[in-house]
């Protein structure tokens, strides 16, 4: 091939994998800037970058969990001054999860064979991973119904409807297809990428390289070859790990215990504690799951797929038996996140291989036929994406905070922290002011965990007992050097002399506790 004929079909591949990252973003949908977890994992890079004063904020000072990803977002922001990138950014990483799957099952089931297969496929892929699809299926069943077949267990999954460090575990799927390919440099790559911008993939990328060691065995009968593998594999993730052992470590032995109860009981259970996540949908993924092992069983998948479940399997019922905290924060089941929308493609494309098989060689007008209806539905799963985005976006703006949290944003100074209520979560990044703590977001490191745990004990406790607001607010201003409180409408003090209101609407107020009188 000449270097001519080389450029232009990279040019061409990468106007489609663009065309396609597009496509895919607009029928999957993303919440609008700023929502959820992206309120915890945008805080370090924003202030970093100098947003608001941020940097003041008690939680922006402890140890970053994501650091490779706070870089991203300190760069974006210092260079646009804006976090609207993180749309594209998601829309590529849309790409590389579509890139991946569809090349594995190519790999597996021939779907490029065919013009007409390809585009089915397609057209499939597209809905199960569709707004709309997850619409059907959460009114069907239940908001958890939602992500059936692409999200893992215990609520975690690779995608989501936010840009956030997770969702680079596409490049653990990424990684899969480039073992397949016999790259196995660029296999350990993506491996580590998933690794390097969210380290809770560290267990799902040992899985995984404990699946591809054997399959090199087993396939290539070289434990030479294997052992190479396994210690490239080792290095490219070891920064990664002794970072968190460094950084993440216990500072002693009770207080590490206390921190860990304080996440897997308390502010995680729905990720850490089985009994919590156990449901029928977690059957539902794991007869999928069985389901593609049987259909790979001849293949190079088999072994890697075999393994990293068999695996997951194992630490998912030691868990189990034990009730290991340690254990359950490592979250071994988070490996889910991959193997349950490898399964479903898996599936999908077994199943369109079986069909072509045994339907009749189409004439020219059915094969017309079947691509216009692939086309008419990837443009009605479009059109329900494009009109997904103004909904969200009207839903946002109708929150009643809204009113107060612009004045906060237009009004803050450096030396302003504001006493919050607990799922007050957004305060931060919609106005640019330190808080006192607030229940979403979480530090990490143990002796802050305990810390973090404490602050929310204060706050939930005056904003959830009856007792006298007016004096707790004094008590909290002298002990924790707090002065703003926000305080909603039903929780707000018929009077208090020492409070000085600085904002008020029907559901709001933010006063400012006076400092008390110097004894004479």
């Amino acid at each position: 091939m000449s270097s001519d004929s080389r450029i232009k079909k990279i040019t061409a591949g990468l106007v489609a994998f663009v065309a396609w990252s597009a496509v895919f973003a607009l029928v999957y949908t993303q919440l609008p800037l700023f929502t959820s977890n992206q309120y915890q994992y945008f805080l370090h890079g924003l202030a970093q970058a100098g947003y608001g004063y941020l940097s003041k904020d008690w939680l922006a000072g402890t140890a970053d969990p994501t650091p490779v990803f706070s870089a991203l977002v300190n760069i974006t922001f210092r260079i646009f001054h804006s976090e609207a990138p993180a749309y594209v950014y998601y829309g590529l990483i849309l790409g590389v999860y579509f890139y991946a799957l569809y090349g594995i099952a190519d790999f597996l089931f021939a779907v490029r064979r065919s013009p007409i297969r390809s585009l089915v496929f397609i057209a499939a892929f597209l809905g199960i991973h569709s707004t709309a699809f997850r619409f059907i299926l959460s009114r069907i069943w239940d908001g958890e119904a939602a992500y059936l077949f692409e999200g893992g267990v215990a609520q975690q999954q690779v995608l989501g409807q936010v840009f956030q460090p997770s969702v680079f575990g596409v490049f653990l799927l990424l990684s899969i297809l480039f073992f397949l390919r016999g790259r196995k440099g660029l296999s350990i790559l993506s491996l580590a990428a998933a690794v390097y911008f969210h380290s809770t993939y560290l267990m799902a990328g040992a899985l995984l390289t404990l699946g591809y060691l054997t399959a090199i065995v087993w396939k290539e009968r070289s434990w030479k070859s294997a052992l190479g593998f396994g210690i490239l594999t080792l290095l490219a993730v070891a920064p990664v790990a002794i970072y968190d052992i460094t950084t993440f470590g216990p500072s002693s032995a009770e207080v590490y215990r206390q921190a860990e109860q304080i996440l897997a009981h308390y502010r995680i259970p729905q990720h850490a504690q089985i009994s919590w996540w156990f449901r029928w949908t977690v059957i539902a993924k794991a007869a999928l799951l069985a389901a593609a092992l049987l259909l790979v069983r001849k293949t190079r998948l088999f072994p890697v797929l075999a393994v990293a479940s068999l695996g997951m399997l194992i630490l998912t019922a030691v868990e189990w038996g034990t009730g290991n905290d340690s254990l359950a924060l490592v979250f071994p089941w988070r490996i889910s996140s991959i193997l349950v929308p490898l399964s479903s493609v898996i599936l999908l494309a077994f199943g369109l291989q079986w069909a072509a098989a045994r339907v009749p060689r189409s004439s020219d007008l059915a094969a017309h036929l079947a691509a216009a209806a692939c086309v008419t539905a990837i443009a009605l799963l479009l059109i329900a994406g494009i009109a997904r985005g103004p909904l969200d976006l009207a839903a946002a703006a109708s929150d009643p905070a809204k009113s107060m949290l612009n004045f906060v944003r237009a009004n803050a100074v450096l030396s302003d922290v504001y006493f919050i209520p607990p799922r007050m979560e957004a305060f931060r990044i919609e106005t640019g002011a330190p808080v006192f703590v607030d229940l979403k977001s979480i530090p990490y490191r143990d002796t802050d965990i305990v810390e973090w745990y404490r602050r929310l004990m204060l706050v939930n406790d005056f904003y959830q007992t009856d007792a006298d607001r007016c004096s707790q607010a004094q008590v909290l201003a002298r002990e924790e050097n707090v002065y703003l409180f926000v305080i909603p409408a039903e929780n707000m003090p018929a009077t208090c002399p020492a409070f000085m209101v600085v904002y008020g609407d029907a559901d709001y107020t933010v006063v400012r506790v006076l400092p008390e009188p110097t004894p004479q």
